[in-house]
């Protein structure tokens, strides 16, 4: 998945290849509570939920125990939020009523536009970023990290 960064990234006027890193809300507690099974339910319906929910050339993958990196080549900012907010949103109307006691699923996403020069470390420095943010201003929300001006 992380291969595939680098020539995904690209930059042409407002349009420029958006990186997003999405983090399912509380994991650790899922599997501390309802078990690695149930965690592992939950990663396998966020995952689903979000290859559907993704148009192409959109991709994703798994890049950390809960975490999913989601590449959206060929976009503005404002497509980004909009599909930022939409997987968020679908991460939310997973069903979980299969999986005793678990509550509805939320997710922090932090997002970061391309910038002319930027590489693999640089956008995945400021999606962390981002979503570090969102954690802290409470979860289940979406934050942007922009580049800053040379």
């Amino acid at each position: 998945m992380l291969g595939l960064l680098p020539a995904a990234i690209h930059t042409t006027g407002e349009r420029a290849t958006a990186v997003l890193i999405l983090d399912i809300d509380h994991f650790k507690v899922i599997n501390d509570e309802q078990g690695h099974p149930a965690g592992d339910a939950v990663l396998r319906r966020v995952a689903n939920q979000l290859r559907d929910s993704l148009a192409p050339p959109g991709f994703l993958g798994r890049i950390g125990g809960e975490e999913f990196l989601i590449v959206v080549p060929d976009t503005t900012l404002e497509q980004a939020l909009a599909i930022a907010e939409s997987l968020r949103k679908g991460v939310n109307h997973i069903d979980t009523s299969r999986i005793p006691a678990l509550l509805p699923i939320t997710a922090s996403i932090g997002l970061t536009l391309a910038v002319p020069g930027d590489g693999p470390g640089s956008l995945l420095q400021r999606a962390d970023a981002a979503l570090y943010r969102a954690k802290r201003s409470g979860r289940d929300c979406v934050m942007v990290e922009s580049a800053s001006p040379a």
